[in-house]
């Protein structure tokens, strides 16, 4: 007797055969999708808006607040620059058919690496609608179908905006399967963990103990970018004014996209140059300040205390930088500027879904090309060993 087959694995298997469609068309059709896509969600804001509203309603009953909240949160502007990433992600260059590495044999033959899509991408959440759009527009544009699986809190809005979604996909003549969208029951969640004969990724975010125990049950290749920490120390002979900008950067509202929390780390020699003002005003947007005594103590809180994801120093001397650089083990190091270029916009990316630690593969900003992998691609005129 045949088995039979769940509406999971149905789901899936159909994204399975919509990514191979997906990866066929050209970056110009995947580009007019997102488009089409982007066109949609304003053309439905109303619809939208009307389910973010219940979500809200029952989140706020439920006793969300703060931060959970405002990420959670939709109006006109946000949802319009939902939109807006989705465009910008469609203006990049195509990032599929890139060649990396290339080079010429000695018997002509000339061999590179070439960025091809993955596949189906799960892409698991928290509760926050603009992911929703921003995998999207990440998986199309790189020639992947996506299974999204956003937090319980927004149910409803990621239920609308991948209807939205699919409906620019059939406009764009794609298969609308290559969108789907998961509830938050988490038994199904652990049934989509063991479908590693459909799922060729899975992009995790959130909070790092239960990316733990959802890496541990995945039979698939796993993405991590978790909600973590970004270290800023300010060596002893940075520049005052350098220093100070960058500081003072992180003293205003963390940016909705961002999903790393700041902390700063200061040479005890030019504590002073830091009063009590800047104190208060990083503390006031939840950057936490410390004292440390060498750049050697700055490191080992690096790798002590953080999350393997963002380091940055400022510093005077390059011997300076490079000996951070060189002790730090993080997925991005930064010399001399703002860890907030790393996520949302700031790489001109159009989008980021976080920020990846090296261990398992990638590391660095979830950008598109975290989004594809390689295969070795060469040209010859007959050539044989």
């Amino acid at each position: 007797m045949a088995r039979r087959t769940s509406n999971l694995e149905r789901v899936v298997g159909e994204g399975a055969a919509a990514a191979r469609v997906v990866a066929g068309a050209t970056g110009r059709r995947r580009s007019a999708a997102l488009v089409e896509m982007a066109d949609a969600l304003e053309r439905r804001a109303d619809e939208i808006l009307r389910e973010n509203h219940e979500d809200m309603a029952e989140a706020k009953r439920a006793g969300l607040d703060g931060r959970a909240l405002d990420v959670l949160l939709l109006d006109g502007d946000r949802v319009a620059g939902m939109a807006g990433r989705m465009r910008r992600v469609a203006a990049l260059p195509d990032p599929i058919g890139r060649v990396e590495w290339a080079r010429r044999l000695p018997d002509g033959v000339s061999v590179g690496h070439e960025r091809v899509p993955v596949g189906l991408v799960a892409v698991v959440y928290e509760a926050a609608p603009h992911v929703t759009t921003d995998a999207a527009a990440m998986c199309v544009r790189t020639g992947n179908a996506a299974v999204l699986r956003g937090g319980a809190a927004a149910r409803r809005t990621n239920r609308i905006v991948n209807e939205v979604l699919q409906g620019g996909l059939r406009e764009a003549d794609f298969p609308p399967a290559a969108l789907a969208t998961l509830g938050p029951d988490a038994a199904e969640l652990d049934r989509l963990l063991a479908l590693d004969a459909y799922v060729d990724l899975l992009l995790v975010r959130g909070d790092p103990a239960d990316l733990d125990r959802v890496a541990a049950a995945a039979a698939m290749p796993v993405l991590r970018a978790p909600h973590g920490v970004a270290h800023v120390y300010v060596d002893a002979g940075a520049d005052p004014d350098v220093a100070a900008g960058v500081v003072m950067s992180l003293a205003t509202q963390r940016p909705r996209e961002q999903t790393l929390t700041e902390v700063v780390l200061v040479h005890e020699a030019v504590a002073s140059a830091f009063g009590t003002t800047a104190l208060e005003a990083l503390a006031a947007h939840g950057v936490a300040a410390r004292m440390v005594p060498s750049l050697e103590a700055a490191t080992e809180v690096v790798e002590s205390e953080g999350t393997g994801q963002l380091a940055c120093v400022i510093a005077a001397g390059t011997a300076e930088a490079d000996r951070f650089r060189h002790a730090v083990s993080t997925g991005c190091v930064l010399v001399n500027a703002s860890p907030r270029i790393v996520e949302g916009e700031g790489l001109g990316e159009g989008a980021a879904l976080g920020v990846a630690a090296p261990p398992g593969g990638h590391g660095g900003a979830v950008t598109l090309a975290a989004l594809t992998t390689t295969r070795l691609a060469g040209h010859g005129q007959g050539q044989v060993p």
